[in-house]
Formats: structure tokens, sequence, C-alpha cells
């Protein structure tokens, strides 16, 4: 029997391209939660009930599960994180990451530089950052450009890993962190 996914949404079109994507995979999608396996709710037009179900929120504000526009792959990531019972979502591995266990091929500093954003559970500061990983010898610049690249890298399923702000520095979102940064020996 195939899942039964609830989409809780005032927003016709997102009903329409979940019903679309879904439907293809074999899931059965309905407006309602009774019965439902798994709630995907649009937090932008309803607050996310009261239930035991998985849940999954989809905003256009960064606190989302599933941040808005997303596509097909971050739609999946989403419903197998929360389907497999929410296994880490984030692991290192020798020079390389693991997203819900997608191996991200790493450079040298790209891996230095995750690496050292998941060894804090706040914001690293941009100086730390330049210190740590290019030991002092490097600007603002090849930071940014770092970052970029890692977003790039580990942004694909269309959510937001790696939160800046312009005062306190970088971090890695803390969902992704939640259950610990798993790191592989």
């Amino acid at each position: 029997m195939a899942r039964q996914i609830a989409v809780l949404t005032e927003n016709g079109f997102l009903f329409q391209k979940i019903y679309l994507i879904l439907r293809e995979r074999g899931y059965s999608v309905v407006r309602e939660s009774y019965g439902a396996d798994i709630l995907l709710v649009d937090t932008d037009t309803h607050e996310p009930p009261d239930s035991a179900l998985p849940t999954i929120t989809i905003s256009r504000s960064a606190d989302a599960d599933l941040h808005m526009p997303f596509g097909e792959e971050g739609l999946f990531a989403a419903l197998d994180s929360k389907l497999s019972g929410g296994s880490p979502a984030l692991r290192l591995g020798k020079k390389c990451a693991y997203l819900r266990d997608t191996e991200i091929r790493l450079t040298e500093v790209e891996f230095s530089l995750l690496s050292e954003l998941t060894a804090h559970s706040g914001y690293v500061s941009r100086e730390e950052l330049l210190d740590k990983v290019w030991g002092g010898d490097a600007d603002g610049g090849v930071l940014n450009v770092y970052i970029h690249y890692l977003r790039e890298k580990l942004e694909l399923f269309g959510e937001k890993i790696i939160i800046s702000s312009r005062k306190q520095g970088y971090k890695v979102d803390e969902k992704y962190l939640s259950s610990g940064v798993k790191r592989d020996a």
C-alpha cells in the first residue's frame, strides 16, 4: 500500500507541485491528516498541528525543514530523513561529507572549513575560521569563496545548511547538528 502524505497548505500551487511530484513516485497525497503516514505543513499558512506523526515544515523562512523554493531532490531528502527516523543529516568521512547518505567530495580546504564549522554548536567568527583553516595567511575574500563552494556542494537539496551573520560569522544549522555530526573513522 502506498504511503499517504497529508499536505496542509492554502497555497494551491504548492499543493499541486507536491501532489504531482509525489504521485509519480507512488505516494498518495491528501489534504487532511487523518490516516496519513506523514505531514507536510506549509508554516506560512498553517500552524503545525500537535501530532505524533512525522512532520516536515515548509516555508520561505530559514527555520523550516524544507525551504521554498525547493526541487524534487529536496522534497525526497526531507521525506527520506523523516521516514528513516531522522538519521543524522550530516556526517563527515575521510575528506568527504555525507548528507543523508549521499557522498559529497570535498577539497582539503573545504573539508577543513566544514570540520571547523561542525566542531562548534554556534557561530564561528570569520577571524577564527581564517586562523584555523588558513593559519591567518588569507583574507576574508578567500573565506567567502570557500563558503560559497561548500554551499554549492551541500545545499543541492534546497536546504539551507550554512547560516551566516555579518556580526557573528558562520555556523551549520542546528538541525544538522542536533544528533551530533557523526565522524567516520
